[in-house]
């Protein structure tokens, strides 16, 4: 049974900290007292991607299809951060059956971010913008504003850090260029994935915790 739940935000007591080419940027959010930080880590294939999309990062806000995922909240169900918009994906579904509460989450709380942006699929010159770095740029962006909501909002719940994965596919071997996004909360010893390296792909990932600093 639900326990609590709580609506997210992607500016509440927001501040970024530093951002550059480098591995890891920083963004804090939370209260003066009981503040929280957000760490980025990434492949190698990832960076110059990562370096587009900051000044979209810096202006924009979410799409309109994203913004009505996150504005539904999050709530804990079994001892699981779960988004409510996706509650209907469990089905029959368990932690049990997928390898426990990380494993859980994250089959739960994964969106596509290249279906979800705004005008997916819907202008004539749509097909020729996907796949491209700009449109790359863009689905990541979003993931980002709607990771930094999601960690605001699981610190508001029940001061839970969290783990933000997004994933670029530009569609090689003919498959259609995806991006999707997923969160799990943070556990040291379960980790949804431990190696970042290993993907050849463009990964980013986004570690809350609390603030050591300031």
């Amino acid at each position: 049974m639900p326990v609590r739940s709580a609506r997210c935000g992607t500016g509440r007591h927001a501040e970024t900290v530093s951002f550059g080419v480098q591995t890891h940027a920083r963004f804090c959010f939370g209260p003066w007292h009981y503040v929280f930080v957000i760490i980025e880590s990434m492949n190698e294939s990832m960076r110059p991607l990562r370096l587009l999309a900051q000044p979209l990062v810096e202006s924009g806000r979410l799409d309109p299809h994203i913004q009505a995922e996150l504005d539904k909240g999050l709530m804990i169900q079994d001892g699981c951060l779960l988004l409510v918009s996706h509650l209907h994906n469990i089905r029959q579904s368990s932690v049990a059956s997928l390898g426990g509460p990380t494993g859980f989450e994250g089959y739960i709380n994964k969106l596509p971010l290249d279906c979800l942006i705004d005008r997916a699929d819907r202008s004539a010159s749509w097909p020729a913008f996907v796949g491209t770095s700009e449109w790359a740029a863009r689905c990541l962006t979003q993931g980002i504003l709607l990771g930094r909501g999601v960690a605001s909002a699981a610190a508001d719940l029940a001061g839970k850090p969290v783990d933000v994965w997004m994933s670029v596919d530009y569609g090689p071997d003919e498959e259609y260029p995806s991006a999707a996004f997923r969160f799990v909360t943070y556990r040291a010893d379960d980790l949804w994935v431990v190696d970042l390296a290993g993907f050849e792909q463009p990964v980013l990932r986004m570690t809350s915790q609390p603030a050591t600093f300031l």
